[in-house]
């Protein structure tokens, strides 16, 4: 929207790729076989509680993506899901190529080149113009700044950034608190039946969700799929009690824990451990604003 009307963009991004909470990880020898790490789908829910507006642009926004081949609709059932999609009318979806490919085609689409492995750490003014630091050091000017990371992140920020925060809203934004966990994805080098495309558990203290990636994204006009990925995110009790252990030490354990729930699986030819530290918002800013102006 901003490219659109004109503004010229810059993009940084800490991670070696774009998508954030959407990020995706591809096997290093099959870039076919992937398995999203963060959000599992994205869901158009029925009715919701925004302006006429907001609910336009959501519309626009599905049938744009729908419309280009980046989302189609989730294929097979979600065991243990919180009310029944298909009797309330919301629909989820998912990404043929990873949902961080919602990410890339915005940024195609506004030609756009991101620079990755940029870690933001100072951010002040001069001129009334920002001036933003990396941890390389050298400083890039920008007219204005927006800023997506978790808000723990955003306070740990050097410079006039969070100095100049009226103290009122400073103490709204430290009370925002985050849930922590991890996800493991595990690759096959074989198909791998299931009854269920995913499913939330309850009875383990390890796990919490288990998807079948590429059972999720399959259709009936797919190719045969002759190797097999699973998403595994543990429980925010696991995710707390283990957040600083030994990622090795929690690997194991979670994929034990898989074991047991899916018996009978292969070994794993690939896996892959991500720590959310900041993984789902728990207690959030008063009223859900959903962007909160800062002054240099």
């Amino acid at each position: 929207m901003l490219s659109r009307a004109g503004a010229k963009v810059t993009v940084w991004d800490k991670a070696g790729g774009v998508g954030g909470r959407m990020t995706t990880h591809r096997h290093p020898n099959d870039p076919s076989s992937h398995v999203d790490m963060g959000a599992q789908y994205i869901t158009a829910y029925s009715r919701d509680e925004y302006d006429g507006a907001f609910q336009r642009l959501k519309k626009d926004t599905f049938a744009d993506l729908a419309s280009n081949g980046i989302l189609s609709p989730l294929v097979g059932t979600i065991e243990g899901e919180a009310g029944s999609t298909r009797e309330s009318g919301d629909a989820h979806y998912v990404s043929r190529d990873g949902l961080n490919s919602v990410a890339k085609h915005y940024l195609r689409s506004a030609g756009i080149a991101p620079h990755t492995h940029r870690t933001l750490t100072q951010v002040d003014s001069r001129d009334d113009k920002a001036l933003c630091f990396t941890t390389s050091g050298e400083p890039n000017e920008f007219d204005a700044v927006i800023l997506t990371m978790p808000v723990p992140q955003v306070l740990a920020l050097k410079g006039s950034v969070t100095s100049s925060i009226d103290p009122a809203n400073l103490a709204k934004l430290q009370a925002v608190r985050y849930s922590s966990r991890y996800a493991l994805g595990l690759f096959y080098d074989r198909h791998v039946t299931s009854t269920w495309t995913a499913k939330y558990t309850r009875d383990s203290p390890v796990l919490r969700f288990l998807c079948w990636d590429d059972a999720k994204r399959s259709s009936s006009s797919s190719p045969p799929s002759t190797t097999s990925a699973l998403l595994a995110h543990s429980s925010v009790e696991f995710g707390r009690e283990h957040l600083e252990s030994d990622k090795a030490q929690v690997q194991d354990i979670m994929q034990k824990a898989v074991e047991r729930e899916c018996p009978h699986l292969p070994p794993p030819v690939h896996t892959h451990l991500i720590r959310w530290r900041y993984s789902q918002v728990t207690s959030g800013y008063p009223a859900f604003p959903g962007v909160e102006p800062l002054q240099l």
